[in-house]
């Protein structure tokens, strides 16, 4: 996987679990239940933990001002993308 400017996203130190992607937002879940926003731009990576289990389905809302996210265990949660510290991308 690779970011802005052909950085690889190798460095997360954890599987890969959900990837979301809209209008040159790139949003991905880990297997330690975190979420890595991508600054389309800059490359800036923005890493927040919102599950305990990992993560297995991430969806936009239409605006893009929200992101929804599933985890293993069943719970979903939605999750305002400009107040949990998310990078604007």
């Amino acid at each position: 996987m690779v970011a802005a400017g052909g950085a690889p996203l190798t460095s997360l130190g954890q599987r890969v679990t959900a990837i979301a992607l809209q209008a040159g937002r790139l949003v991905v879940g880990t297997s330690s239940g975190e979420v890595v926003a991508v600054d389309g731009k800059t490359g800036e990576r923005r890493a927040v933990r919102v599950a305990a289990t990992p993560v297995v389905r991430l969806r936009f809302s239409p605006d893009r001002s929200r992101l929804a996210v599933v985890s293993e265990d069943g719970a979903s949660t939605l999750h305002g993308m400009h107040t949990r510290g998310f990078p604007n991308c």
